[in-house]
């Protein structure tokens, strides 16, 4: 049977009974549609949209992408099931149904004698409850929909939390007790999804960036970034590098978190919002209708009683961005679930019967609101934000924007507001998809620091640990030395340097400061 990879437009010849099948001259993975199925001409059952589900679909085989958020137990169930008499030890040999199900045992058709199980001759095979989310880019309304799945035999070792794939099953409807059935696809093939490419500059977006890096580099980055807010250079180029971040080594975070605090309409939410457009892995939080279970990971009990483990964005997200809003409206015992994230960059779950570690390798990037919601200059810095220290001592930058009346500022910030809206905003020189572009490419580099800049920040740290630290004031903590190293090295990756030089260390102290 003839068919078409999607990847690289050639026919190639495939069996007709594999649905998800390999190229085999580019091996792509492809998917193939046996011609043994017999699906009505309105049900195409290649790559379908979980959103699009309909009564159509019903005991339907069908593939489509999702990512795993919740993974249950590992357990059996029957698939043929042995019962022998108790008096003339004959027996009777059941298989499972396609719902997994075996019949009660039976009356002995000779002694009239209810026949009992034997376990030993049973058979049982592995089976693994999951649920699945359709990919963003796929959501309506920016909703996901979720199914629950199950999953059978060897394939139950190969699911973990958090992973694309692409899954071939059929939807089947479960009875439930109120007279409606629970949709459940049930999987019987998988395949790894490649990894997704980022959306990397070509060579002439490259040579257009080489060439807006000879004269005000960091002002033309900050002027596209949220082009339509007014001002906040500090804390525009602080997102950004928080987005290019530092490097790894060994079990050191590269990470760079950010904190706004500020009063209200100073566009705090704005900024986050603009970071979810510039990445690709990403997700916005609410703390105040968020929880630690939520937002990082906890156990999901299913409707029939069984417990799964349920990632949340944190965990989703490794390797991207979740902003979290309003974070000082979280609980406090909902708070501390990120304090592991945020420097171990890991999630552990703990729970009896339950105990998981999986990576979150995530930047955090959090807007606050003063206790007193507007900053009161009255109380010391740490009295105005309702955070712990040790939360905050995870923050590489804490950001502090205030509302304050000034009839220069208030009328450009008019003028520009006024230009937004008549769509006259000149300020913008790379547009979302450039910028996209332009981080992800800069996340390529791996610069190094030489031993003379590194006495450069030592300096600067020494010095800075030796004013005087009044109570209310922030700690500052070795932490802030090991952010500052990953301030320097992301200045560095934005302007494609394999090196750390003196002004990517002077830029890094300055923004600390």
């Amino acid at each position: 049977m003839h068919r078409m990879c999607s990847t690289c437009g050639k026919h190639f010849v495939g069996p007709n009974k594999d649905m998800i099948i390999e190229c085999k001259a580019l091996r792509h993975v492809v998917i193939s549609v046996a011609d043994k199925w017999d699906h009505e001409e309105t049900f195409d059952p290649v790559n379908l949209k979980m959103n699009d589900y309909n009564e159509d679909w019903h005991n339907k085989q069908g593939t489509m992408i999702a990512r795993v958020i919740a993974r249950g137990e590992l357990e059996t169930y029957d698939e043929t099931v042995t019962y022998v008499c108790r008096v003339c030890k004959s027996s009777l040999i059941f298989k499972a149904d396609k719902d997994k199900e075996v019949p009660e045992a039976p009356k002995c058709n000779d002694c009239s004698v209810k026949m009992k199980r034997d376990e030993a001759a049973c058979k049982v095979k592995l089976i693994r409850s999951l649920i699945l989310q359709e990919p963003f880019g796929e959501a309506k309304h920016m909703t996901p929909m979720t199914m629950e799945s199950i999953i059978t035999g060897e394939n139950t070792k190969n699911v973990y939390i958090g992973q694309d794939k692409i899954l071939s099953g059929i939807f089947k409807s479960v009875k439930q007790k109120k007279n409606t059935n629970k949709i459940i696809f049930d999987i019987e093939k998988l395949a790894d999804i490649d990894e997704k490419k980022d959306n990397l500059p070509n060579d002439e977006d490259i040579e257009k960036f080489k060439e807006m890096m000879k004269e005000d580099w960091i002002v033309k980055l900050t002027d596209s970034f949220a082009p339509e807010i007014w001002g906040l250079q500090n804390e525009k180029e602080a997102l950004i590098l928080s987005l290019v971040s530092g490097e790894k080594i060994g079990d050191l975070r590269g990470d760079i978190n950010t904190l706004l605090v500020g009063d209200p309409s100073t566009a705090k939410s704005r900024l986050l919002k603009y970071v979810l457009k510039v990445t690709s892995k990403s997700a916005y939080a609410l703390g105040r209708s968020t929880s630690a279970a939520g937002l990082v990971m906890g156990i999901d009990k299913l409707q029939d009683g069984r417990n799964v483990i349920k990632a949340g964005p944190v965990v989703l997200c490794s390797g991207g961005c979740v902003c979290i809003d309003e974070i000082d409206k979280m609980a406090d015992q909902d708070r501390s679930a990120l304090h592991e994230v945020m420097e171990q960059q890991s999630a552990t779950l703990n729970k009896i019967g339950s105990n998981l570690t999986l990576p979150a390798k995530t930047v955090i990037i959090a807007a606050a609101n003063p206790r007193t919601s507007k900053y009161n200059t009255g109380l010391s810095i740490s009295q105005n934000i309702n955070m712990p220290d040790s939360l905050l001592s995870r923050f590489d930058l804490i950001f502090l924007i205030r509302d304050i009346a000034d009839k220069d500022i208030d009328i450009k910030k008019l003028r520009h507001i006024s230009k937004v809206r008549q769509n006259k905003n000149d300020c913008e020189v790379l547009d979302i998809e450039e910028m996209t572009k332009l981080i992800n490419y800069a996340k390529k580099f791996n610069p190094i620091v030489e031993p003379e800049n590194m006495q450069m920040l030592e300096d600067f740290f020494v010095e800075l640990r030796g004013y005087e630290q009044t109570e209310d004031s922030l700690s500052i903590d070795m932490r802030g030395f090991e952010g500052l190293i990953r301030l320097a090295t992301a200045h560095a990756k934005l302007r494609f340097c394999d090196k750390i030089e003196k002004q990517d260390i002077d830029e890094a102290i300055r923004i600390y400061r």
